[in-house]
């Protein structure tokens, strides 16, 4: 594979990786506006930072080391 061929697919590789780590930001915000932090009560809006941390971990993967 020549110089220019490496780089087109170097460039793919990381749109590909800055894509799947748009895409776990997304279902992070989609989650955090679901119906579940929404129960008419004192609570809501609260969230379990253990549960929002687990969801991260696709995006922080991605973007630390490279594809999940």
């Amino acid at each position: 594979m020549n110089y220019i061929h490496k780089l087109q697919q170097q460039v793919k590789e990381l749109e590909d990786e800055k894509t799947d780590a748009r895409e776990s930001l997304q279902d992070l915000v989609d989650y955090l506006n679901s119906d579940k932090f929404r129960c008419n009560d004192s609570l809501d809006g609260y969230v379990n930072i253990k549960d929002v941390l687990t969801r991260l971990t696709p995006a922080r993967s991605v973007l630390m080391d490279g594809p999940i």
